[in-house]
């Protein structure tokens, strides 16, 4: 009896353990999941939910909602990506509709650091750009790029074509990173020129604004110029 009895004992101490290791596990990847920023792809069936989507984002900010696309037509998918502390209720607020979406992105943040990662070395291969050759600095259009990394293009392309582009540093951001602005023209003193300014990176989340101004910079402007003027710069 008094084995028997040791026996029980054991069991429910093994199932005690159990129970809170398992509730410890649920809890833990809970709170991971509550942390979690989130992207959904939603698509809008018919007017109605179409006009409800419309008032979501017109409101984004009420759901702490992020819409990386405007609402328009319906049947065309929309993203969105969601804080944390409100991804129940605007999951609810979808289902009361009845509204057609699913997880596009599950944790944005790993999925910014795994692209980070997966960055090809040659990325950066215009810190070591040739000078002598006519293609212009190197910059890979295939994917986005960090500030540095734009900085520095920027810092290539004043080295490499110094008659017709300058840099100017027309302030500093909340963490004291310079604010670059690059002029472009011929001759760089000649003040009486009409002007084109082109802005890109007023928001961090809008990577491809500071992509397509950086095409802008080499693609369209520095070559417009040296077809124009005939310049030979060599380094």
């Amino acid at each position: 009896l008094t084995l028997m009895r040791l026996m029980m004992m054991i069991m429910i101490m093994i199932m005690r353990i159990f129970f809170f290791a398992l509730l410890f596990s649920y809890s833990h990847s809970a709170i991971n999941q509550s942390d979690k920023f989130k992207v959904f792809r939603i698509t809008p069936n018919s007017t109605v939910q179409l006009h409800f989507l419309k008032h979501l984002w017109k409101n984004a900010y009420r759901y702490k909602a992020d819409f990386w696309s405007v609402p328009r037509k319906v049947d065309d998918a929309v993203d969105v990506m969601v804080h944390p502390d409100n991804r129940r209720r605007f999951e609810n607020l979808l289902n009361q509709k009845t509204m057609n979406y699913f997880v596009s992105v599950d944790d944005v943040q790993k999925l910014i650091e795994r692209l980070e990662v997966m960055k090809p070395k040659e990325a950066s291969r215009f810190w070591k750009h040739d000078h002598r050759s006519n293609s212009g600095p190197y910059f890979n259009f295939h994917q986005f790029h960090n500030i540095s990394e734009i900085n520095g293009y920027l810092y290539s392309v004043q080295q490499r074509y110094p008659d017709i582009t300058k840099l100017h540093v027309i302030g500093y951001t909340h963490e004291n990173r310079p604010i670059l602005t690059i002029q472009i023209g011929y001759p760089l003193n000649y003040n009486k020129n009409k002007a084109i300014w082109v802005d890109a990176g007023m928001h961090a989340r809008e990577w491809a604004s500071q992509t397509s101004a950086v095409y802008l910079i080499f693609k369209v402007f520095v070559l417009r110029y040296l077809k124009n003027y005939a310049l030979s710069v060599t380094q």
